[in-house]
């Protein structure tokens, strides 16, 4: 299970950090999903992978490829439209893949900085906002100090594992998980996908002492 855009794809656009496409698959998965449902989102990025990436047969299933940026410098504005897009959004994929291509915009160079400059530096990029360039480095880069401002979806799904009152996390709650801020964002998303059936809870290793259920804060 592919466990960026949580559908059935190979490899997933996350867990092979090493793949020289990364910045791309970054990319895609932070900028579709600002202002779009969960389930809108997860469904652009399957119409996506699906449409343009390789894909083999294996154990009587077709596995897909996350595109290339090779592949999706060449496509037209109208294709990457096509799989649920808006406008900005097909031309901001569509410029990051050109540079990516180039070898103007890589993996190692964000890498190599500082939070603060690879926020300063991705925030840069027509189309990216600091939503984006959060999201980016915190599920692309590991920065888990960083948690995305303004996430209306995280808050909710915050709010109901940690029953708090609906509206906004208060930057007191946030703030209390110091560096790791960052997986309060995966704690929330990976509740609402496990509420949708879109993943599945991994098995206990043997002899693993199961958590008491809920944290306090």
């Amino acid at each position: 299970m592919c466990r960026d855009c949580d559908r059935r794809h190979w490899p997933c656009a996350a867990c092979d950090r090493r793949d020289s496409q990364t910045c791309s698959r970054r990319s895609v998965a932070s900028s579709r999903s600002k202002q779009l449902s969960l389930d809108a989102g997860v469904s652009i990025v399957g119409r996506f992978v699906d449409r343009f990436g390789d894909s083999i047969e294996f154990d009587g299933r077709r596995w897909s490829a996350f595109p290339r940026a090779e592949a999706v410098a060449t496509l037209a504005i109208e294709s990457l439209k096509a799989v649920g897009l808006s406008r900005a959004k097909a031309e901001t994929l569509h410029r990051l893949a050109c540079r990516i291509t180039s070898g103007e915009l890589t993996e190692e160079r964000l890498a190599a900085l500082s939070t603060p400059d690879a926020l300063a530096a991705l925030t840069k990029e027509r189309g990216i906002g600091p939503w984006t360039a959060t999201v980016v480095l915190l599920r692309g880069f590991g920065r888990t100090e960083l948690f995305p401002p303004n996430d209306t979806g995280v808050a909710r799904g915050l709010g109901t594992l940690l029953s708090l009152k609906p509206g906004p996390i208060s930057t007191e709650v946030i703030e209390r998980f110091g560096d790791n801020r960052g997986y309060l964002y995966f704690f929330s998303l990976g509740a609402q996908l496990l509420g949708r059936g879109l993943i599945a809870p991994a098995p206990d290793a043997p002899g693993n002492t199961k958590h008491p259920r809920g944290i306090g804060i």
